[in-house]
């Protein structure tokens, strides 16, 4: 039991590990650009495309000199769509909306269920009476047993002091 739980111990502190390297590598400020940065860049007509999240708030933006993508923050849709409407109906920015992921979408939909399932067994499982241990309802079923009286005086003097 105990080598098990170190098992998934070492297993979660890797996962871990795995999941801040990660984000740190995602979360890189040369992939960032400032919703003002973006506003002027716009302005000056160096932005090719921005593609807007389905949250609104995050808007992927390819610039012209730039192979990759920057990642801004977009504070108001409402705003920014109103401060580019220009750059738009002239055709010198296209403004696109990226679609939720299949996946995303999936787990929004099974992580609920999910967490029922896991409480349903973990009341089903653990926290089942029959269960050894557990002796908090189990009154009336004693496992003692009656004995006849006559098996009360079979044990003699002899039995006890072992000689023979």
């Amino acid at each position: 039991m105990k080598n098990g739980i170190k098992t998934i111990g070492m297993w979660l502190i890797i996962a871990v590990i795995f999941i801040l390297l990660l984000s740190s590598i995602l979360n890189n400020p040369q992939n960032k650009i400032d919703y003002s940065d973006l506003l002027s860049k716009i302005q000056t007509g160096d932005v090719q495309s921005v593609e807007i999240q389905t949250d609104g708030k995050t808007a992927y933006v390819q610039l012209k000199d730039d192979k990759k993508q920057k990642q801004a923050i977009i504070p108001d849709l409402n705003s920014f769509m109103n401060s580019v409407k220009d750059q738009m109906t002239s055709g010198e920015l296209v403004v696109t909306e990226k679609p939720q992921s299949f996946l995303v979408t999936l787990l929004s939909f099974i992580t609920p269920v999910a967490l029922v399932v896991i409480l349903l067994l973990f009341l089903f499982l653990f926290l089942n009476p029959n269960q050894g241990g557990n002796k908090s309802m189990s009154f009336g079923k004693s496992k003692a047993r009656m004995l006849n009286v006559t098996d009360k005086y079979k044990v003699t003097f002899k039995d006890v002091a072992r000689r023979g």
